[in-house]
């Protein structure tokens, strides 16, 4: 009897003193003492940490995203999981603009958990929560996408003729071209060869657009909605090669020639034939870099945007003249001639030259 009296005055005891430290923490809660004086092992959180840094007074900016939205549409970026909701008095948002070209965006702030905003470039978003004393910043991505309409090619099936001059002086002919290398009335122009890409007769290279978001970072910026651009490529070939031009007939009358001159004319075609066809399998791969640097081309001032889309395109004709280089041709033209040479009449003083078939675009 004596020892469960004394176990229930321990009990009693021990109810007691966690009543009195219930008692005691109520107190210090209703004080706003707890943050000072409950520490420890007594804690809400990692040990040593006062329940009110812990759990009352500690803010967490939540930005939301990434967000994903099509070049100049209005996305909406949502902070509101932002916490503790009652506590945040401020929704701060600033931008930093990722454009191409290092176009800068103005510094811009919106305000409110909820904020909408045109964009153009990716961009990067940071949102500030604050209770008016403390604070915290996370950042969120915008993702801005958008292609372009594919490229098409276009190449005359046959060659058109054209009546360009032999340079005898170098005692070589010129087989053939690229009718963009080509300036009428004139004979080669080797700086235009690689001049594929065109536009319309006084049209623009590039349709474009400006931003109307007042307050937003991208106000006032112009961006490229669509091209103008198209490939083309005809095949021209010097009509003296063909029946009918003097070096075919002088050739054709030759018995010994009159194989090596059609040998010639079809090397030629085919030459001109193979370049079309690797520029052709480029534009069908839809890997042109140039695409889509041009889609996300933007610039403060219309006529930026116009030389950006310029110098941009000059890079796409480098992308398809290394498509279609004469060493690719040359292997395609290898597996039909092999190593079959050609020999010819000069039209001038009736001398004989040799060309290398598969090699006849290096003439």
């Amino acid at each position: 009897m004596a020892k469960r009296t004394a176990g229930l005055a321990i009990v009693v005891f021990a109810l007691a003193v966690i009543g009195a430290s219930a008692v005691s923490f109520a107190g210090q809660a209703s004080e706003g003492d707890v943050g000072r004086q409950l520490v420890g092992a007594y804690a809400w959180g990692k040990p040593r940490e006062s329940v009110r840094d812990d759990v009352y007074d500690k803010l967490k900016s939540v930005p939301g995203g990434p967000y994903h939205v099509k070049r100049g549409g209005t996305v909406q970026l949502d902070g509101s999981a932002s916490k503790p909701k009652k506590k945040i008095t401020s929704y701060t948002w600033t931008f930093i603009a990722d454009c191409p070209g290092d176009v800068p965006a103005d510094p811009v702030f919106l305000s409110g958990a909820k904020v909408k905003l045109v964009a153009v470039c990716d961009t990067k978003a940071n949102l500030t929560v604050s209770d008016g004393q403390t604070s915290d910043t996370a950042t969120a991505k915008i993702k801005v996408g958008g292609n372009l309409k594919d490229l098409k090619f276009h190449q005359s099936p046959d060659a058109a003729t054209g009546n360009f001059p032999f340079d005898t002086s170098l005692g070589t002919f010129v087989f053939g071209f690229n009718r963009c290398a080509i300036e009428w009335g004139e004979s080669h122009d080797p700086e235009l060869v690689d001049h594929w890409i065109h536009k319309p007769d006084g049209g623009d290279d590039v349709d474009t657009q400006r931003v109307h978001d007042p307050g937003g970072p991208y106000n006032g910026f112009f961006y490229v909605t669509g091209h103008n651009l198209k490939v083309t490529r005809q095949m021209i070939i010097n009509a003296k090669l063909l029946p009918g031009g003097s070096v075919y007939q002088l050739n054709d009358d030759s018995g010994p020639h009159k194989q090596a001159i059609e040998n010639i004319a079809e090397a030629t075609l085919d030459h001109e034939r193979i370049h079309g066809e690797l520029v052709a399998q480029k534009l069908k791969s839809k890997k042109l870099k140039f695409l889509d640097e041009l889609a996300k081309a933007v610039d403060t001032s219309e006529e930026g945007l116009q030389n950006r889309a310029d110098a941009i395109i000059v890079g796409g004709e480098t992308e398809l003249k290394n498509a279609s280089t004469e060493s690719k041709v040359h292997g395609q033209m290898a597996k039909k001639w092999g190593a079959k040479q050609a020999t010819i009449l000069r039209p001038s003083d009736g001398s004989s030259f040799t060309y290398t078939l598969a090699n006849i675009g290096d003439l």
